[in-house]
């Protein structure tokens, strides 16, 4: 089991870095050409991307004058599909970090739920880093969750093709019987077109008879 990567140079010992080599221990399967796509050694990569990702992270955040203003494209060639990145003094920005793969916005998260984020997320791919003036490239987002103002670290994930999307979901139209609509984001955006249309309003007799003009 390699222990860690050694960067010897004539200078010295540039450095040691664990988790891009090292894995836990998992027992090959009896279909060993198919054993790169198979649980236990996925599970292992991933860990070892998570754990390599969060000592990276906090020793960057020791090295930098002001980790608040960094950007990922200006260290990191990959980020891990999943992590937790440091916030708060001497953090690094929560949304401004990712540049062209940060979303618009935070999203709330009851701490319960990080556990689930991370295990549907540890599968899947690392993520190749772009440059803001390249944002406009097919650029895989992440969302970013926050479980508090309190917590000094933020949980993000990167999106997939295999994530369960609304235009993913089957919608049974029996009874709406909306024009040619059989996803749930065909639902959501016929009825936005509905809303945009005319509409009825009933005015009903009594002292606030106005309101629904209003």
């Amino acid at each position: 089991v390699p222990l860690c990567l050694l960067h010897w140079t004539e200078q010295g010992i540039a450095f040691l870095d664990m988790w891009s080599v090292r894995r836990k221990p998992y027992s090959l399967a009896l279909t060993e050409p198919w054993s790169e796509l198979l649980q236990p050694r996925l599970e292992a990569e991933a860990e070892a991307m998570l754990l390599q990702f969060q000592e990276h992270i906090h020793w960057l955040r020791s090295q930098i004058g002001n980790p608040a203003v960094a950007l990922a494209e200006d260290y990191f060639v990959y980020l891990p599909p999943v992590g937790y990145l440091p916030i708060g003094n001497s953090g690094f920005g929560e949304l401004a970090f990712f540049g062209a793969h940060a979303p618009s916005s935070t999203i709330p998260l009851q701490l319960g739920l990080s556990l689930s984020v991370l295990r549907k997320a540890l599968p899947r791919e690392a993520v190749r880093v772009v440059g803001q003036d390249q944002a406009d490239t097919q650029t895989v987002p992440f969302a970013v969750y926050r479980h508090s103002p309190q917590h000094q670290y933020v949980l993000f994930a990167r999106s997939a093709k295999a994530e369960v999307i609304a235009k993913d979901v089957y919608f049974d139209n029996q009874e709406c019987q909306l024009p040619a609509v059989d996803s749930v984001q065909g639902a959501i955006e016929a009825l936005c077109h509905q809303l945009k249309s005319c509409c009825t309003i009933v005015i009903s007799p009594g002292p606030n008879w106005a309101q629904p003009l209003q």
